[in-house]
């Protein structure tokens, strides 16, 4: 499975940019609403993401797609790095069979937040705790772009295209990421192997109601 939560399937110090309309000053999310309730990122079709700070180095990810009950959770490390992922039942519970985690050789905090030049690899294992206890050895790399805008509804963030790569012994899963500074997490926007090549377009953002 790898570094990826492909959805067919189970922060920098900076000068962060944030524009919006006059109008619509109140409905855009900052780094504390990720703490209070969460921050929604709103696809054109019913596909959402919800994502939660839990911890200084930690974001929950529920991904919630409309008429489906049960979907997927993640947690990500610096908004990126997937620690942990599972599905959910219609009740919310997590399915304690789904679960896979990635074992690392590095404390979560002192993996590297996305900025622009970010260069950086590690090994990791893929592990199935839900099921057989098996695990994959991979390779992640991440690397990252020259900082550009992204849109969301009525408003613009400064935005880090980030690329991570996973290679195991007979592919390499490519995810693009959009990593947005000012909230300190990072939304899936492409998803590629040898086999498929999918995009996950979000055209809104809004803080979670509680």
């Amino acid at each position: 499975m790898a570094q990826t939560l492909k959805k067919t399937k189970v922060g920098a110090a900076c000068a962060c940019v944030i524009t919006v309309a006059a109008s619509a000053v109140a409905a855009c999310p900052v780094a504390s609403d990720l703490e209070n309730g969460g921050v929604r990122f709103i696809g054109p079709d019913g596909t959402d993401e919800v994502h939660v700070r839990i911890s200084p180095h930690q974001v929950q990810m529920d991904l919630i797609e409309q008429g489906v009950p049960g979907t997927y959770r993640a947690i990500m490390i610096q908004g990126v790095y997937i620690q942990w992922l599972g599905a959910t039942t219609d009740d919310g519970a997590i399915d304690a069979a789904s679960i896979f985690v990635m074992a690392r050789d590095i404390d979560p905090a002192e993996m590297p937040t996305p900025e622009p030049g970010l260069e950086w690899q590690v090994a990791q294992d893929f592990i199935d705790v839900g099921g057989d206890g098996s695990a994959a050895s991979e390779t992640m790399a991440i690397t990252v772009a020259e900082a550009t805008t992204w849109t969301l509804g009525e408003c613009t963030y400064d935005m880090y295209p980030v690329t991570i790569s996973t290679t195991v012994p007979d592919d390499v899963y490519i995810e693009t990421i959009n990593y947005l500074p000012a909230l300190g997490t990072g939304v899936l926007v492409a998803y590629r192997d040898s086999q498929t090549d999918d995009t996950y377009p979000y055209v809104d953002i809004a803080v979670e109601a509680q």
